[in-house]
């Protein structure tokens, strides 16, 4: 058995907090953001995230991070898309360290990964109904108290 993964799109997120709800759960917002298609698809897929949005992240026993992420895009043909999407990330030393400090955290440097899928009832976005997405991370900058922070993932489309 074989998989192949098409890159279909880019998403953007700038998000604030994180807000301690529990001790081992915290939310973080989605200010806005946006979704870009990739390869092929790169003049075929535009939208802009709205509010409200964001991720309420698990803390594990183990310290591993389990997302559980909610968006709203308008995307450019005026129909609305709901993307909504768990996934894992288990820190290392090298993102906590980075994340300590302040510093972009790479795609290549910690295993953070997605799986997003997606609802609409638009003609134009209909594929995405259908199909099933993993999206890794390419960088994340965490807020803080005092400056937003910024999550960029690549998507692509399993067959």
């Amino acid at each position: 058995m074989s998989f192949c993964f098409e890159e279909v799109m880019k998403v953007d997120l700038k998000i604030r907090g994180p807000f301690p709800a529990r001790e081992d759960l915290l939310i973080i917002q989605i200010v806005e953001g946006t979704l870009s298609g990739a390869g092929v698809y790169e003049d075929k897929l535009s939208g802009t995230v709205l509010a409200p949005s964001g991720d309420a992240l698990e803390v594990g026993p183990n310290n591993i991070f389990k997302r559980s992420v909610r968006l709203l895009a308008e995307m450019d043909d005026g129909s609305f898309l709901f993307m909504q999407y768990g996934g894992r990330t288990r820190p290392n030393e090298i993102y906590t360290e980075k994340v300590a400090n302040g510093e972009v955290v790479n795609g290549d440097e910690v295993y953070f990964m997605i799986q997003p899928s997606f609802e609409t009832s638009s003609l134009k976005y209909n594929w995405l109904n259908e199909n099933i997405f993993v999206g890794k991370m390419m960088s994340v900058l965490m807020p803080t108290a005092g400056a937003d922070g910024q999550v960029s993932y690549s998507i692509a489309k399993v067959s």
